[in-house]
């Protein structure tokens, strides 16, 4: 293609939109300013996919694998081996709160 590649129109404005994400603001915030004080109409949503695309990368958090004990020794008992270790049920009050798997019955 020729030409020049694409440059967002907020560059320009980079390190303001720095220094106003970091005292919080908003970006809906961010883009009443740069109506008003600089004559730029953007949406929010504009200025949120520009800081993001120059932002650090942030780790991906996943789900680590979770067995479930299918035939607990003690039904009041919830199993969730690596999860939850063996956290007794407050029979008194949690018992129509919580749920207790068992595998040869089925979901009430």
């Amino acid at each position: 293609m020729p030409g020049k590649p694409f440059q967002s129109k907020l560059n320009q404005f980079l390190s303001l939109i720095e220094e106003m994400r970091k005292e919080k603001m908003s970006y809906a915030k961010i883009a009443e300013v740069l109506r008003e004080q600089h004559g730029m109409a953007v949406a929010a949503s504009s200025i949120h996919s520009f800081v993001k695309s120059r932002s650090k990368v942030r780790r991906c958090y996943t789900i680590k694998n979770v067995k479930i004990n299918t035939k607990p020794k003690n039904s009041k008992i919830c199993f969730l081996d690596g999860f939850v270790n063996n956290i007794p049920i407050n029979t008194d009050t949690d018992t129509e709160k919580a749920f207790i798997y068992k595998g040869d019955e089925p979901i009430k």
